[in-house]
């Protein structure tokens, strides 16, 4: 067992819709500008959100599904994102005590604040409360034991109420008369969150190419009205935390593997990567869009999830890069792809009645769908790229793609969702390829990360 005692905070709210992902970016642009190495953090299977705050930060994005991770597992997300970091942001999601469990909290953001001793910064719609709010913040820091409530921000406030009173002021002397501290922030009533993508993962529309000016826009707002310093200060009160590493030393580079990574590839949990990286892997980033063709000396291809609905017509005439992965698959090439990217490598993919040629690896058509999404679990069903049999993973599926005309194709997972039987997936063209449309998060089985730079290595060695 280790330790680490990286500042941290988790800004959950009291409900959903009360402005943390605003609050949090806003937060993220004023660490950057003061100098604050800032890692981010996401709770659920928030693929876009984590994706801007990749984008803010410079650094990939933990996602901390209690859903798919377990206590250990949270801790060990937690340290890789603290390393080299000042002060770990942790975006929740819906309100602190939201679950399905009630009598665990598992599922929730107060799960998430007792697994890692995180002090949770409540953010509140001020619009809806005035001296009332301190009511609030009581029932709150007082329904479970080990969620520790260190300060509160009031969101879309406004200036002045009806009787001409400081609605922030007001809210201030009612908390300290509760005995509470003041408000960190009381931010102004704004049109700006209106841009901002929310719920959790889907790959029909891209809401994450938000303009310069509004990021700017938000660092503004946030920067005026939340007490950074005091943010950090609380921050830097989380306790030290203990965990267990996967080993002891992370592994040398044995091989290069290209991810597709642009405007249209950019969802997937990016905790896969890190763990890639860990294993040994050096990881070369590609565009699908504007490249010719994949990068030299590579073992092994991810394809991450994609927005296909906005670029598939550009990818359907960049034949000279599906024909790289065409016969890169063909070579042997170790090859993983999830989600929209599945779609991306199948023979065609069709949207709305339209269909575009992909790049041919998987013999079938990708039809976009709307289904339910849901949490999910796999199991290989024989020895591939992911493992041995009997390798088991957690994911999200977002029911957005199916696969038809795929007759003799071949399975490498048994993927189960709510409990039910289960069903063939993971389709394996080659022994070197496994495609899915889930998302699996590989920190549930750090092992399986290990298991592909083992055989993208192999493939490496043996000419790439």
């Amino acid at each position: 067992m280790v330790s680490f005692d990286t500042p941290r905070i988790l800004l959950s709210g009291v409900s959903s819709g009360v402005g943390k992902s605003l609050i949090g970016l806003g937060l993220s642009m004023a660490a950057r500008k003061r100098k604050v190495s800032i890692s981010c953090m996401i709770s659920g299977p928030r693929l876009l959100q984590a994706s801007i705050y990749r984008r803010i930060s410079g650094r990939n994005v933990r996602s901390i599904d209690n859903n798919l991770l377990d206590e250990k597992m949270l801790a060990r997300a937690a340290y890789r994102a603290g390393v080299g970091a000042d002060l770990i942001l942790i975006e929740g999601t819906g309100g602190l005590y939201d679950t399905p469990d009630p009598e665990t909290l598992r599922g929730s953001d107060a799960f998430v604040a007792k697994s890692l001793k995180c002090p949770v910064v409540l953010v509140v719609d001020g619009s809806k409360f005035g001296a009332s709010l301190a009511a609030v913040i009581r029932g709150f820091t007082g329904f479970s034991e080990g969620v520790d409530i260190v300060g509160t921000i009031a969101n879309r406030i406004a200036e002045r109420n009806e009787f001409g009173e400081s609605v922030k002021e007001n809210i201030n002397n009612s908390l300290r008369s509760a005995g509470f501290e003041p408000l960190i922030g009381a931010i102004l009533e704004t049109e700006l969150e209106a841009e901002l993508p929310s719920g959790p993962a889907q790959q029909q529309e891209n809401k994450t190419l938000l303009p310069r000016q509004f990021l700017v826009d938000i660092e503004k707002l946030v920067s005026e009205h939340v007490d950074f310093d005091q943010l950090l200060e609380l921050a830097k009160g989380a306790p030290a935390i203990e965990y267990d590493d996967i080993d002891n030393e992370p592994q040398g580079r044995t091989t290069r593997i290209a991810v597709a990574d642009d405007s249209c590839f950019c969802l997937t949990f990016q905790d896969n990567y890190e763990l890639l990286r860990y294993f040994g892997a050096e990881l070369v980033s590609f565009s699908p869009l504007a490249d010719n063709a994949l990068p030299p000396k590579i073992g092994g291809v991810y394809v991450p999830g994609a927005y296909l609905r906005d670029y598939g017509p550009d990818l359907a005439r960049n034949s000279s890069m599906r024909n790289s992965i065409k016969e890169f698959a063909a070579n042997g090439g170790a090859i993983y792809s999830e989600g929209s990217g599945t779609a991306f490598l199948s023979r065609e993919f069709e949207i709305d009645g339209e269909r575009y040629e992909g790049a041919g690896v998987l013999n079938g058509t990708a039809q976009a769908v709307s289904e339910l999404a849901a949490y999910s679990k796999a199991t290989t069903l024989s020895d591939c790229v992911l493992g041995e049999q009997g390798a088991t993973l957690t994911g999200y599926s977002t029911g957005e793609w199916k696969m038809i005309d795929d007759e003799g194709a071949s399975f490498s997972l048994r993927v189960s969702e709510g409990g039910d039987k289960g069903y063939p997936e993971g389709y394996s063209p080659t022994s070197g390829a496994v495609m899915t449309f889930q998302f699996f998060h590989w920190g549930s089985n750090p092992q399986v990360a290990r298991s592909f730079v083992e055989a993208a290595t192999k493939n490496f060695q043996f000419g790439g």
